[in-house]
């Protein structure tokens, strides 16, 4: 799953556009509990977004030094080490999205 810059501008939008209604509907309790709520699951939505952008830039940068001719004695191996536990957060973190979505 990769995460557009488009998509994470937008869920930022949504963040601003929720933290307005909010204030807006401070003197309606109910409103004001229901847009809590929403506010509360889109930015975790977007946080979980993020981290699956950083993720994947991690893991091509990881790659992109074992790429290197030659590859730089001192980090290829952090560089083979790094690419399987980024996936493997990667995973979890795309796994949790979706179960958030």
């Amino acid at each position: 799953m990769n995460i557009s810059a488009d998509c994470l501008a937008a869920l930022a939008a949504r963040l601003a556009g929720l933290e307005r209604e909010m204030a807006e509907a401070a003197s309606n309790p109910r409103a004001f509990r229901e847009l809590i709520q929403v506010h509360a699951r889109v930015k975790k939505a977007a946080a979980l977004a993020g981290e699956i952008a950083r993720l994947h830039q991690d893991i091509r940068a990881h790659r992109g030094l074992l790429a290197a001719e030659p590859p730089d004695p001192d980090l290829a191996p952090l560089a083979r080490e790094e690419p399987a536990q980024a996936e493997a957060a990667l995973a979890e973190a795309e796994r949790t999205l979706r179960l958030d979505l």
